[in-house]
């Protein structure tokens, strides 16, 4: 099968060039692939050397030498080029993200386009979306998560492949003649690090209780109940520690200005983006659970706690979305209900109480990322889907 692959790549600073980077080597062992990317140039020389690469913009004269066309489609700019290419020429898109209305306002309306804007919003909601879209135009509040403007690229798409089984039920029911199809998200089990050296390379205290956040810091991921948690733990146990890793949205420090002004910058390391996967990895590994929070979502599959999973770290998560399709035994849910900050508290004084508790659901969360998210696994599923469009092509057109 020859597959020609359109996504961003590392060193991109997105999640999913870190996703492709762990699925293409399952995905070349079984299929013959090209990497099409915006910019062949950027991208990191050992995937240049192993991979063959070409710019997107020789797709559309090549695509009919590939079985199929994927494209990895997720929320952000990364994704503008690869949305319009979808549109045109149509393959399996994998949508990481159900709601593409972040992307979609900003290519149409925030760049002075507000008739395509007008379009968009029409076509997944006939009139009501043109007259919310006019509404928009005159200061009315913009239904980001709530209108998922996805309508149009599932419906031009020959598949689809997502990584919840609850955004494809939704996909299903309202695209009930489409291909929608589940892979687990790819995510390669990691090798062991030992907690106590990887905290003495950072400078935290080995005898301490260690909460880690990673992955993007965006208003969703809500540090500021995450914040009010953790100094309410520290008052009562003393010895808990707070580590931050990932990059931080303009305007987003609100939450640690408060942790400075109650003295707790000392129980705090905020390590920011970390390009190299090795780094990230052992900022995870330091901790003893992670807490990753997501309201609103925007239907995504959270890679960064699946990655804490793969480490043997707990999670405590939103009880909301893919998230509740993980096992009771790897997390804890927070429900969204005013009482976020005391659940919170009351999940991690549990686990702090309890070493051994702790471990175990470390040790099912390695079970469970090594058994259903293995990237081998997922690069079967993308075969078999594939093979299922092309047979519904034939059938249909042959």
């Amino acid at each position: 099968m020859r597959i020609a692959y359109y996504s961003p790549l590392p060193p991109q600073r997105t999640g999913i060039a870190d996703y492709s980077a762990d699925l293409l080597p399952e995905l070349a062992g079984v299929a013959d692939l090209t990497l099409f990317v915006d910019e062949p140039a950027e991208v990191l020389p050992e995937l240049g050397a192993r991979y063959e690469l070409r710019p997107a913009g020789k797709l559309p004269g090549l695509r009919w030498s590939y079985d199929m066309v994927v494209y990895q489609v997720g929320n952000s700019l990364f994704h503008r080029n690869i949305l319009r290419m979808a549109y045109q020429y149509p393959g399996l898109v994998v949508l990481h993200d159900e709601t593409l209305h972040h992307l979609i306002s900003t290519i149409t309306a925030g760049e002075g386009d507000f008739p395509a804007y007008v379009r968009e919003l029409a076509y997944d909601k006939g009139v009501e979306g043109a007259e919310r879209a006019r509404k928009i135009s005159a200061g009315a509040e913009t239904p980001l998560f709530s209108w998922t403007l996805n309508d149009r690229l599932v419906d031009l798409s020959l598949g689809t492949l997502v990584h919840s089984r609850s955004v494809q039920r939704r996909l299903l029911s309202a695209h009930p003649q489409s291909q929608i199809g589940y892979v687990p998200q790819a995510m390669p089990l990691p090798a062991r690090r030992d907690r106590s050296d990887v905290r003495r390379r950072l400078g935290i205290p080995v005898d301490t209780f260690v909460i880690v956040t990673c992955g993007g810091v965006t208003p969703e991921k809500r540090l500021d109940l995450v914040t009010e948690a953790f100094l309410k733990l520290r008052a009562e146990y003393g010895k808990v520690y707070w580590v931050v890793a990932g990059a931080s949205a303009a305007g987003g420090q609100v939450w640690y200005d408060r942790i400075v002004r109650a003295g707790a910058e000392t129980n705090t390391l905020v390590l920011g983006y970390l390009e190299d996967m090795q780094a990230f990895n052992d900022a995870i590994a330091t901790a003893d659970v992670c807490v990753n929070l997501r309201d609103p979502s925007a239907g995504e599959t959270s890679a960064s706690a699946l990655r804490a999973l793969s480490l043997g770290v707990p999670v405590v998560v939103s009880d909301t979305g893919w998230y509740r399709e993980l096992p009771d035994t790897v997390c804890a849910r927070i429900r969204h209900d005013g009482t976020e900050v005391s659940q919170m508290v009351d999940a991690l004084a549990s686990w702090y109480l309890d070493p051994g508790s702790c471990r175990a659901a470390g040790e099912a969360g390695r079970r469970f990322v090594a058994e259903q998210h293995d990237p081998r696994q997922s690069a079967g599923v993308y075969v078999a889907f594939i093979e299922k469009i092309l047979g519904n092509v034939e059938m249909t057109y042959g």
